[in-house]
């Protein structure tokens, strides 16, 4: 969040005495509070093939295998079946292309591991 975000319904609030702008900053605040504290929940509970290697890994392979999980199997597979009914292709291509999309987002986290 931005700091001329906070400032702008401060000043609105003390100014305008307008308690929709407090209001609209704590839920935007506690938004954003609640979305990166269930991300972190999320990554917690889903288990990962990154559990098998041990803590000695390379830190490539162990994003590479932490992205293989069934929530990201099921990802997959929803994306290969909208590519079969929005683009009207055949099952294994949607399959590849759903596959390569799935490498593609994964990518840039797997190459900048540390």
């Amino acid at each position: 969040m931005s700091l001329l975000f906070c400032l702008k319904f401060a000043i609105l609030s003390v100014l305008l005495d307008d308690w929709r702008a407090v209001f609209t900053l704590t839920s935007y605040i506690f938004k954003n509070h609640f979305r990166k504290t269930l991300s972190n929940l999320w990554e917690k509970m889903i288990p990962g093939l990154h559990l098998l290697l041990g803590g000695g890994a390379n830190p490539k392979f162990a994003m590479l295998f932490s992205h293989i999980n069934p929530l990201n199997l099921w990802l997959i597979a929803v994306v290969a079946i909208a590519i079969i009914v929005f683009a009207d292709v055949e099952k294994n291509r949607a399959c590849i292309a759903a596959v390569v999309l799935w490498i593609i987002s994964i990518l840039p986290e797997v190459v900048f591991a540390t």
